[in-house]
């Protein structure tokens, strides 16, 4: 498993990073460069991605942030995740949390599920069974998925987006909802998203005072 620490000793709050399908670390980093720049501790999680075992992903993660908020002595956890990372972090929810949680930022999540990933599963299923669990038809994964509750959860979404339509990245227990324009990867390279990033981090919404 490969990641990148960056650290600020001023900072008690780590806040991690975690990618979508078929992605990598890279494109985390322009949004954990603004972040850091904000005060944060920032790392970035890095996964295999075209797996289907979402349940294992999420398991592996929850360890890796325990250990994580271990040895960066943060009294607060704070997840960003984007895409499929926001599936691996609502399966994570669902457990008893063994590290001091803080707020989670989902971006683009697919939560009921991506129209793309229905028409690439069955030509594609053989090389990426995770294609299936994201499908949109009423009998997938996450679509079947349990909802967390009790979290203090924002989504934001991405007007042009493409790979999630707008309704599918609705939650149904998100503390706050934001749309900004832009397409499903391109939100992380948006100064504004690590703007409302850290609003949402620090007010528990997307809102300005």
């Amino acid at each position: 498993m490969a990641d990148s620490t960056d650290s600020d000793s001023s900072s008690n709050q780590l806040v991690v990073l975690i990618h979508g399908l078929a992605s990598s670390r890279w494109l985390m980093h322009p949004l954990r460069f603004r972040l850091k720049q904000r005060g944060f501790q920032v790392r970035t999680y890095s996964y295999f991605t075209f797996g289907g075992n979402i349940d294992a992903m999420a398991h592996r993660f929850s360890n890796t942030l325990a250990e994580w908020a271990v040895a960066s002595g943060a009294n607060q956890v704070h997840i960003v995740a984007h895409s499929m990372g926001a599936i691996v972090t609502r399966r994570l929810l669902l457990e008893p949390i063994a590290f001091p949680l803080g707020k989670v930022v989902m971006l683009a999540p697919p939560h009921h599920g991506s129209h793309v990933a229905t028409r690439l599963s069955k030509p594609l299923s053989a090389i990426c069974p995770a294609l299936h669990r994201l499908a949109d038809t009423p009998g997938s994964y996450v679509r079947q998925l349990g909802i967390p509750q009790g979290h203090d959860i924002g989504v934001i979404a991405a007007d042009g987006d493409l790979v999630v339509r707008k309704q599918s990245t609705r939650l149904g227990t998100e503390r706050d909802f934001y749309s900004l324009p832009g397409m499903h990867t391109g939100v992380l390279f948006r100064n504004e998203t690590a703007v409302l990033v850290e609003r949402f981090l620090r007010t528990g919404k997307f809102a300005a005072e």
